[in-house]
């Protein structure tokens, strides 16, 4: 039987494999619906592409009544569109909805045509890549360069009051950059205005990590003991102690969660941040993988990975926060670009 035969292939559970076997045995409907409930990583690949590219025609000519056709292009479009839309590659998504309209608009009722021919102008809209002089527009940043194909670096110095569309909070521009104020206490921290930017459209925060890069001082008469950086859902908390070192930990999601973790004592050893001294302090955030790196002045100092967000971005925001007064310099953040 074919079930004997995909377990003697060591492939008894949902696979590409399997979805490729039923394939080439003919049963369309069956090779569909296994690879519809693939994880994305295993269907959003190359050999993906190709079984996506052929199932679509087969399954076509194999469901011969209306109804067999208007069900599953009903399942098509909410594995497609609703669940895995913002999960896929603009590029990738384009050709599939294309093929399915090809071999499917005759079975979609009015609701349903509407919602693909509106997901398929999206995706068309989207897909024209991006340009300077859009980048200068919706982020005024003051140096702006894309480095590498499909990639976008963004500079801004913090040395006046109003730096591109970044939002400061209730830190002060003092002409050097912008200084903290000092909190009464890590709930304030937490809940007080800190300098963030919001990336949006036409940087694409889930293509490859997105790189943030913050340039801190610590005032000669202050103290770094509580620092946290944050970008796209990844947090880092810097905790420094009366002794020459001091602690981190990363988290992601719970802003709050991670801070109280790292106050009871979690986390690693790292150098500490000490008054007079600047540093710079890199994020590699990559929400598809769910991984994280964190440096110290070009030093990696810790790694995770397996953390959610995993599969997609819940934030989109990179700030920074300090309990004492502490400067932000500078800021440059490298990302995927539309």
């Amino acid at each position: 039987s074919r079930a004997s035969f995909e377990q003697l292939a060591g492939r008894s559970h949902v696979s590409l494999a399997v979805a490729f076997l039923r394939l080439n045995e003919g049963d369309y409907v069956g090779a569909d619906e296994c690879f519809s409930a693939l994880d994305l990583r295993d269907a959003a690949t190359r050999l993906g592409d190709e079984f996506s590219a052929r199932i679509g025609p087969l399954l076509a000519a194999e469901l011969e009544t209306s109804s067999e056709r208007s069900a599953w292009a009903a399942r098509w479009i909410e594995c497609n569109i609703t669940e895995r839309s913002s999960e896929v590659s603009t590029s990738k998504a384009l050709r599939r909805v294309k093929s399915f309209l090809r071999d499917y608009a005759d079975s979609l009722n009015k609701e349903q045509r509407v919602k693909v021919l509106k997901w398929r102008d999206q995706l068309e809209r989207a897909s024209v890549p991006s340009t300077l002089d859009e980048f200068k527009a919706s982020y005024e940043a003051d140096t702006l360069s894309f480095p590498r194909r499909g990639r976008v670096e963004l500079i801004q110095r913090f040395d006046e009051e109003r730096e591109g569309v970044w939002s400061a909070g209730d830190w002060a521009a003092i002409g050097s950059g912008w200084k903290a104020p000092r909190r009464a206490g890590v709930k304030e921290m937490l809940e007080s205005g800190a300098p963030t930017l919001i990336l949006r459209d036409p940087v694409t925060i889930d293509r490859g990590a997105v790189e943030v890069e913050f340039e801190l001082s610590v005032p000669s008469d202050a103290r770094a003991r509580i620092v946290v950086v944050s970008a796209t859902g990844f947090h880092v908390a810097f905790l420094t102690g009366d002794e020459a070192s001091g602690r981190l930990l990363a988290g992601s999601r719970d802003l709050n969660a991670v801070v109280e973790r790292a106050l009871r004592g979690a986390g690693d050893e790292f150098q500490g941040f000490f008054p007079g001294e600047t540093y710079r302090v890199s994020m590699q955030a990559n929400s598809a993988r769910g991984s994280l790196k964190v440096f110290i002045d070009g030093e990696e100092c810790a790694r995770l990975e397996d953390l959610s967000p995993k599969g997609g971005a819940r934030s989109t925001s990179v700030s920074v926060r300090s309990l004492e007064p502490l400067l932000l310099v500078s800021a440059k953040i490298v990302a995927g670009r539309r």
